[in-house]
């Protein structure tokens, strides 16, 4: 029977009750925004509820206002289990929005739910104490999918198996790269790797930031993805599911080095990009090493010094390579310190991703490489001239890699607290991440409680960076409000949003479904592949793909659209997954330890 809505008002005021409200009673509302996929049991949980712009012409702004309900979902009916009011409106301005935010942490039982208010009700979610466990390992075994010079085989793919692709076993230096060193038409061999976005190439620069977020996790929680915790070919071989992942990219990253001079390829591409619907074996155009840049080679540097101290520990699984990288590593910064100033150029003819850095100086490669020298080396020469702990802080991506140094410094504070001084690291990153919490909790951010206002290319990427950010605090003091912005960052990805949308592939009800990924879009299936972080809002680029009268909206917050042909919003990248695997992983198990 449809409940009036004069007995639904009534049912708002009261507390938890016996009463049996039926799905068919409340029709779905673009206006409430939950995390589609769930929340932990024992964590603060919110909602957000879009209301009329008049509201703030009202006193009800300030007051308790209107109230909701949390319906549980059990097997012959639905019970309201939580009611309470919804809190004072705020004003989006990515958005032009009021939201008023439902907090409902107060329930904590397992179980699927939705959320109500009048006569509409959200999605359905889940409560347990182990949300993300499904969501962390989709996007970690992402990178399994995107593995250049392999096939992905039925077995651990599922019916997203392919053949083979990209061998590069014959790749040829072009004359872009050959400035210094080996001379241009060298022929290099360098297998492996991910694909890097939407296309076929790999590029050394994104790799770095990439392959430290997930060397990162594994430093801050080991035990995140034991092996066998994955289903990929390497699963059963003694090395944690996550370092095989990482492996992967890391043994072609090795071969990126000029082995004459020690400076590094700034990528590994073809002239131009992959025809959208090829896969990788059915593109055959001949693979070129170009550009030996700065940028790229500090990024090596880096991630080589990171990759030693790591694989180290697997030195029976991996003769010889932990030597060998922080050879190369001090090689390469060798190079770069001789070399400061060569920024990438985009050769004539070559029409393949830049991944120009867009700094003035590479101040924050140079800091993050020599810290990483540091740790693992030991040797406290290589913190002169890094600025660290002093150095400024941005959300971590591509360009702005000064956040990476004080991350490992943290992960490894019981290793290096008697050589630098911690309580300064900690405090420069805690500044960093407090102004962001504010942001989120007081500024322009407060009605979504989430601190990104960068609406650009990857936007969700700089969300789920704050995110890690806020992790990484959180290690230091265990203060809650590091943790619970964390949290409130992954509500925003997986449905909390002005779009009601979640951005990761197979999550959630209204979900991403249409990548700008040559792999997606090739294979002939209809479901992408799991896992997949999309790039997020981005009114500043979308005149390049279909072009703004082809979007819901051009405002900030709104400037997406679920198309493949939307490159500029809906495309995949390895550094924005990177950091929703160490944000995901981290929570899940973190938050669960208790029931391990």
């Amino acid at each position: 029977m449809i409940l009036s809505k004069k007995l639904n008002a009534l049912l708002f005021g009261l507390a938890c009750t016996s009463s049996y409200l039926f799905a068919q009673d409340a029709k779905l509302s673009e206006k409430i925004r939950v995390n589609q996929v769930g929340y932990f049991a024992g964590e603060e949980k919110t909602a957000a509820i879009q209301v009329p712009l008049s509201i703030f012409k009202s006193s009800k702004r300030w007051g308790e206002g209107a109230s909701f309900e949390i319906v549980k979902i059990n097997p012959k009916s639905e019970k309201t289990v939580y009611s309470s009011k919804l809190q004072k409106a705020n004003y989006y301005p990515f958005s032009k929005e009021a939201v008023r935010l439902a907090d409902f942490s107060e329930v904590k039982e397992a179980g699927t739910y939705y959320l109500k208010v009048g006569d509409e009700r959200s999605f359905d979610f889940e409560i347990n104490n182990s949300i993300y466990d499904e969501v962390s390992k989709s996007a970690l075994k992402m990178f399994y999918y995107f593995r250049c010079s392999d096939e992905v085989t039925e077995k651990n793919g599922g019916q997203w198996h392919r053949p083979s692709g990209k061998p590069d076993t014959e790749v040829y230096v072009h004359e872009s790269g050959a400035y210094t060193g080996q001379k241009a038409g060298t022929k290099m061999s360098a297998p492996g790797g991910w694909f890097d976005a939407g296309d076929y190439n790999k590029y050394s620069v994104n790799a770095g930031i990439s392959t430290f977020s997930l060397l990162a996790l594994y430093e801050a929680m080991p035990q995140a993805f034991p092996d066998g915790s994955l289903d990929i070919p390497e699963s059963g071989n003694g090395v944690p599911d996550l370092l095989d992942q990482a492996w992967w990219n890391i043994k072609w990253f090795e071969m990126m080095q000029d082995p004459t001079d020690g400076g590094v390829y700034h990528k590994l591409s073809t002239m131009g990009f992959a025809p959208v619907n090829e896969l990788p074996h059915q593109h055959t155009a001949k693979r070129w090493m170009i550009g030996k840049t700065t940028s790229a080679t500090l990024n090596y540097a880096a991630t080589m010094a990171m990759a030693s101290r790591i694989f180290s520990k697997y030195e029976s699984h991996y003769p010889g390579f932990a030597a060998r990288a922080l050879k190369k590593s001090k090689m390469a910064l060798q190079w770069a310190e001789k070399n400061p100033w060569n920024r990438f150029v985009q050769p004539e003819g070559c029409s393949t991703g830049k991944y120009e850095d867009e700094n003035y100086s590479f101040v924050d490669e140079l800091a993050w490489a020599k810290t990483e020298l540091f740790i693992t080396s030991g040797d406290k020469s290589y913190l002169e001239g890094t600025a660290i702990p002093y150095l400024d802080i941005h959300s971590p991506v591509w360009t702005h890699v000064h956040a990476l140094p004080y991350i490992s410094l943290v992960h490894n504070k019981d290793k290096v607290k008697d050589l630098i001084d911690m309580d300064a690291v900690e405090q420069r990153l805690r500044e960093f991440v407090d102004y962001l919490i504010f942001d989120a909790m007081e500024a322009t951010g407060v009605a979504y409680r989430m601190g990104n206002k960068r609406f650009e290319w990857g936007s969700n990427g700089f969300v789920a960076n704050q995110a890690m950010l806020a992790l990484v605090c959180y290690q230091t003091n265990k203060d809650k409000k590091y943790l619970n912005f964390a949290i409130s960052h992954m509500d925003y990805l997986l449905g909390k949003n002005p779009l009601n949308h979640c951005f990761v592939t197979s999550f959630g009800k209204k979900k991403s479904m249409n990548v700008h990924n040559r792999l997606c879009m090739a294979d002939g299936i209809k479901d992408p592949i799991p896992g997949i972080l999309v790039g997020g809002p981005n009114p500043w680029e979308i005149i390049w793909d279909l072009g703004p009268e082809a979007y819901p909206s051009v405002l900030p917050a709104l400037s997406h659209l679920d198309s493949d042909k939307s490159f500029s919003t809906n495309e995949s990248a390895i550094n924005w997954n990177a950091a929703l695997v160490y944000v995901s992983a981290y929570l899940n198990y973190e938050l669960n330890k208790s029931t391990k």
